[in-house]
């Protein structure tokens, strides 16, 4: 009886936490997106309304004003002296590695930083990873100050 009674317990605790929720759906001003390469700038957001009551959630964010993305070819153009290149690009935005760089967009109220690095010199690798070339892109929804370093510790502004 011990054994019926706590295999029923293992099977209803496995059944209940067995359960996987489906990823939401998401709409930006009534249209479907991929939150996943889209980066909205959230003092543009008017509201966000969730509905739980579909199979999938349905969350609708609705926008002060209709944004304009950038594709990461344009951010590239427009905040590096970097021209079309042969040799392949890694983009990260925000440290998070891009994997489609096709679909990735970025609201352009954003101030956006943009850190150029070459692994030319990286004696360690290599000499077919040598040409790779990382972008790393910052997001922030105000301007950064600049900063002076003394003895590596304080920071001025």
């Amino acid at each position: 009886m011990r054994i019926l009674i706590l295999f029923l317990i293992y099977l209803s605790i496995t059944n209940i936490f067995a359960q996987e929720q489906p990823t939401p759906i998401f709409y930006l001003n009534s249209d479907s997106v991929d939150m996943n390469d889209l980066y909205i700038n959230p003092h543009n957001i008017a509201e966000i309304n969730i509905n739980k009551e579909t199979k999938r959630s349905r969350v609708d964010i609705k926008t002060k004003k209709i944004p304009n993305f950038l594709s990461l070819d344009t951010v590239l153009k427009k905040y590096t002296q970097l021209s079309e290149t042969a040799n392949p690009i890694v983009y990260s935005i925000d440290n998070k590695v891009v994997n489609n760089k096709a679909n990735a967009k970025i609201d352009d109220t954003y101030f956006i930083y943009v850190e150029v690095k070459s692994l030319d010199k990286v004696n360690y690798l290599d000499d077919k990873y040598r040409n790779l070339i990382i972008v790393e892109i910052t997001l922030s929804d105000k301007k950064i100050e600049p900063k002076i370093s003394i003895k590596g510790q304080e920071y001025l502004k």
